[in-house]
Formats: C-alpha cells, structure tokens, sequence
C-alpha cells in the first residue's frame, strides 16, 4: 500500500487497512439500458401502478388486476415476477400468499463531495461504529452511511 492511504488513518484506531479495488455502478446508466432492452424486445412496462390482486387460472396463466392512473385493468400472463422491494408482502398479502419473513428498513444516506484528494477512493470500516463513504457516479458525488445513523 502506498505511504499516502496508510497515512489516512491513525493506527491507534484502525488497526488494519486493505487496498483493494472496488466497483460502484451508475444507475442512471444501468436504467437507461435495461429501457432500451425491455423496449427492444417489445416488453411492456408499467410504472406508478399497483398490483390488487392475481390468481393462477387452469391454463397455467397469472390474471392480473392492476390499478394504474386510477384505471382498474386485467392482464393475463404466463409469468409474475414480484420486483418490488419493500413492498414485496403487500401484493402476497393480497393474493392470500404466505408472507416472507421479511425485515423491512428505512434508511438515509447522505449524499457527500469528497475533497480532490478522496475523489478515487472508498472507505469503508468494518468494526465498531462501521461506517461506509462510496462512490454515486450519477450524482458525481459520495454515500456516507453509518451502521447507528443511515436507519431510521
């Protein structure tokens, strides 16, 4: 490692700093593409909608009651994949399908500029008060999170 990262840290607290090489994505760019892909292959996508409810006919088809833009519709389909995140139970809840033994959390990263000198590096420490600072390419700026302070 060289003399300027271990300089970074006081060895009276840190005992031990890795280098390593790490990848943060930009999610801007990751959206933009998975869009041109579902659009290239002629998937449909809904957004602001919500799942009310599904049941599994005996063709082996999902039938999908959506709300989107205060309009109630049916789509039938051969496949159901659940992408939600936090509100994965609601729609099994609906559907009358066991419930994921699930924690859900909100959290809070704030999002920092990094000095000219920090702009190539992540920091993260792994014992006591853990606490991350990572690249938001989209945003050209960092995360700071904090195991006591990002959850609300």
């Amino acid at each position: 490692m060289s003399p300027e990262i271990s300089e970074l840290f006081n060895p009276n607290l840190i005992e031990c700093v890795f280098k390593v090489n790490e990848f943060a994505f930009d999610a801007e760019k990751l959206k933009e593409r998975m869009q041109q892909q579902l659009a290239d292959n002629d998937i449909e996508v809904w957004t602001s909608s919500d799942c009310t409810g599904f049941n599994y006919d005996d063709s082996k088809n999902f039938n999908i009651s959506i709300l989107s833009h205060d309009i109630e519709q049916q789509v039938s389909s051969r496949y159901l994949f659940n992408c939600t995140y936090s509100s994965i139970n609601r729609i099994n809840h609906i559907s009358k399908r066991l419930k994921i033994p699930l924690k859900h959390e909100l959290t809070e990263m704030a999002l920092i500029k990094m000095p000219e000198a920090f702009l190539d590096f992540s920091i993260t420490v792994m014992c006591g008060p853990f606490f991350s600072i990572m690249p938001f390419p989209s945003k050209g700026l960092h995360t700071l999170s904090h195991v006591r302070y990002t959850p609300h």
